[in-house]
């Protein structure tokens, strides 16, 4: 981001609120962004929607970092106020402004990846649920299956998928069945976002 002072505008007529920089264990600026009416859905209609900005302000120390950290809280700022940047906006490329848009299977895990975070999760989880996701990609593009859609990934696909690195990695069982059962959190989050 760049480095600029945004102007103010009257709130009314921004979708965002609550910028401020944090500053703890893990310092990052935050913000909330209104989600978008077509998109509540797969956001448990709520309203608001946290974003938090870290790029690389807990790798610098003291006064770099409080220095660094003013010029990210402006950046952020005149991307929201003067840029219009909505972080929305590829989810609306999807879902609103193509209705009848599926998403591929490879699209699906990626939407998993960058949204399961909101849960709440620790790092140490969302690593292995990125790693496994990260599996299941590379054998859709292996098998060269990287357009399928979420409807064309059946039980026997997923059983082959986790066979394949089963040998290749390999596994034991006890991994075999962790890897599939982050799969099925995966997919059930999927579903409750009515992606598949």
């Amino acid at each position: 981001m760049k480095n600029y002072r945004a102007k103010r505008v009257p709130q009314n007529i921004i979708n965002y609120k609550c910028l401020k920089l944090f500053k703890g264990k893990r310092w990052y600026v935050e913000f909330f962004y209104k989600v978008p009416e077509g998109l509540l859905h797969l956001h448990s209609a709520k309203e608001w929607k946290r974003f938090r900005i870290f790029e690389d302000i807990n790798r610098r120390k003291g006064k770099e970092r409080e220095a660094y950290a003013k010029v990210l809280l402006e950046a952020v700022e005149y991307a929201l106020v003067q840029d219009n940047y909505n972080p929305f906006e590829k989810q609306i490329k999807f879902f609103v402004k193509k209705e009848k848009y599926q998403m591929t299977m490879l699209e699906s895990i990626e939407y998993f990846k960058e949204n399961i975070g909101e849960k709440g999760l620790e790092k140490s989880t969302l690593i292995k649920y990125f790693r496994t996701a990260n599996y299941l990609s590379e054998y859709l593009v292996l098998m060269n299956k990287k357009n399928s859609k979420p409807v064309d990934i059946d039980d026997l696909f997923i059983s082959d998928c986790l066979h394949h690195y089963k040998k290749r990695i390999p596994w034991s069982n006890t991994n075999y069945n962790k890897s599939l059962g982050f799969l099925s959190i995966m997919f059930n989050f999927l579903i409750s976002k009515k992606i598949v």
